[in-house]
């Protein structure tokens, strides 16, 4: 239990830091008004495509997040920690 645990606790800082990261760089791109590409005298922003990686780590953060609180409610319920997703053959 201590293992699976400690994994996704590392796989937690790392999306977290990965999502700090992301989230500089996105609003450094903010900062220096690059363009992407040119649509009908639009300009689009190249921040506008980087948005999705905070946003993605994010997500990813609160999945690995909701899977630990899983975990500990299995520990003590004192029920054996579900090696799958929930779903009938659905990955792990």
């Amino acid at each position: 239990w201590c293992i699976v645990t400690h994994g996704l606790n590392l796989a937690l800082a790392v999306c977290l830091l990965l999502m700090d990261a992301s989230r500089t760089f996105v609003l450094n791109e903010i900062e220096l008004r690059d363009t992407l590409v040119t649509v009908g005298g639009f300009d689009v922003p190249t921040w506008w495509a980087q948005i999705i990686l905070p946003v993605g780590f994010g997500l990813i953060s609160v999945r690995i997040l909701l899977r630990i609180f899983r975990r500990v409610a299995e520990f003590f319920r004192g029920s054996a920690p579900s090696t799958g997703s929930g779903r009938p053959g659905g990955p792990a």
